[in-house]
């Protein structure tokens, strides 16, 4: 799964069409006759009946926002797909009266917003408050046509911003990174642009409503754009909590574009990318999609390796006795040629040199202290053979929630990376394990698709869970069916 979009983007459910650019007439003044003849015929009166979709905060929950978001990508999907990945409909296929999709938002107190939400690129390029019409700056003149269509008989108003984050993050006065993502905040966002409707126009209630919008677009059209921000808001839904996005998602955001064209340019490379993407993980460390190249010889690379350590005299060093308690001794010991971890370091990618997960440490700092084995982050310790269950996403400070997804396609825990995910055989329902690593067996190799499902590449079956999708319910293998929520994974960044 290297180097595919497939392996970068169960991230992301939505790309830009192919053709959404210099098609129409209000692109460019370059623009040619036979241009013109792809774009469809303009309606020049208003029209008002475009599609809506309602979202009322009073008894939400994640299951409704998710099903929110999901009947949302239909409205704006083509019905094209592209390594499963939905494909937006093109500028030259939109019809004025196809143009945008009304998300309506009611808040605890029952106010309500309308946002206008462009199916070409999933802007939101204004919003209705009763009779009145609020549009950010257009930044090209299709926009600024397409939008003249929009709110029929309103009173309209042109903000003195435009919708992009940079824009809107001057005039709130505030980062995306400072600004928190949540039900509250959402509630309170739909208050300020109804106030900004009702109100004198402060300075004070400008900031609240680019403010809000930067809280409707992150929490609308860009938790459309990728599973991954949908997931970061269901989490805060379903936890009752606001908090402010992290980096992956910001980095996602602005990275949306490029990953649209790098997807589309590897249709015909089997989803290589020919320019790696950086992606920030939420830690700040960073993530690179599509960094491969099918065309040239490439050797198999562990990107922390694992092996033996051999000094000049054919000892190897080795963890006194398998013993894995803090502080006992390191030491130098005849070769074995099994597979006893207590002679297998991981030369890890923070820096560290581990053996089954605990450090190689030093007991002091002067010549003649003794050099030890000491666990490092105190988590709950992964077991062979030990089945895997669900746990709770709270926390994600909790090391034992986090797994390693590895070039030979297996999956591990972060914290003991000798063992793999494994299913015992090829049987479904049988609960997966963690299991000694073993690169010859294809029951411990798995394929991610952008689907969300997790396939083992031994059995063709999927992920899922037994019974109730509640912490502490085992994982199994299962027959893939097609919009089963149990059957659908999200890595988060």
């Amino acid at each position: 799964m290297r180097g595919r979009a497939a392996a970068l983007l169960l991230l992301s459910l939505l790309v830009l069409g192919a053709t959404n650019k210099a098609l129409c007439r209000h692109e460019s003044p370059s623009t040619t006759a036979s241009a013109l003849a792809q774009c469809p015929e303009e309606e020049a009166e208003d029209n008002d009946d475009y599609p809506k979709l309602e979202l009322s905060l009073e008894g939400l929950t994640d299951e409704t926002y998710g099903a929110f978001i999901a009947q949302l990508r239909k409205m704006l999907a083509s019905g094209e797909t592209m390594f499963k990945l939905a494909v937006l409909r093109s500028r030259a296929s939109v019809t004025m009266s196809q143009r945008f999709v009304l998300v309506e938002i009611t808040n605890y107190a029952g106010e309500t917003i309308e946002l206008a939400v462009d199916v070409v690129n999933v802007y939101v390029v204004g919003y209705r408050v009763g009779n009145d019409s609020f549009f950010t700056r257009p930044d090209d003149d299709d926009t600024k046509e397409a939008i003249t269509h929009l709110f029929a008989g309103t009173e309209r108003h042109m903000l003195p911003f435009y919708g992009s984050y940079g824009s809107l993050q001057e005039a709130a006065r505030a980062n995306r990174e400072n600004i928190a993502l949540g039900a509250s905040a959402l509630d309170d966002s739909v208050r300020a642009m109804n106030l900004y409707a009702t109100s004198l126009l402060t300075p004070m209630v400008l900031h609240s409503v680019a403010r809000g919008l930067i809280v409707c677009i992150q929490m609308i059209s860009e938790a459309a754009r990728f599973r991954h921000i949908e997931r970061e808001v269901s989490s805060r839904i379903r936890r009752s909590v606001d908090s402010e996005p992290d980096p992956s998602v910001i980095d996602l955001e602005n990275s949306w574009g490029p990953l649209s064209t790098a997807i589309q340019r590897s249709s015909n490379d089997g989803g290589v990318f020919d320019t790696p993407i950086l992606l920030q993980r939420r830690n700040y460390s960073r993530l690179v999609a599509g960094d491969d190249d099918d065309d040239e010889p490439t050797c198999p690379s562990d990107v922390e390796p694992t092996s033996r350590i051999q000094g000049p005299d054919g000892l190897c060093v080795d963890v006194r006795d398998g013993h894995y308690n803090n502080g006992n001794p390191v030491q130098l010991w005849p070769c074995k040629n099994n597979d006893d971890p207590n002679q297998l370091w991981t030369f890890r990618s923070d820096g560290t040199l581990r053996s089954d997960g605990k450090c190689l440490a030093s007991y002091g700092y002067t010549s003649g202290d003794y050099i030890m084995i000491y666990h490092r982050v105190s988590v709950r310790p992964h077991g062979d053979d030990n089945d895997v269950v669900l746990r709770e996403c709270a926390n994600m400070e909790d090391a034992g929630s986090w797994w390693a997804l590895y070039p030979d396609g297996s999956i591990r825990p972060n914290q003991r990376r000798s063992l793999c995910l494994a299913t015992p055989d090829t049987q479904p329902d049988r609960p997966l394990k963690t299991l000694r690593c073993d690169p010859s067996s294809n029951l411990q190799r798995w394929l991610l698709e952008n689907d969300g499902t997790v396939v083992s590449l031994g059995t063709d079956l999927v992920m899922d869970v037994i019974g109730s999708p509640e912490p502490g319910a085992h994982l199994a293998l299962n027959a893939p069916a097609p919009g089963t929520a149990t059957q659908e994974w999200q890595p988060l960044l």
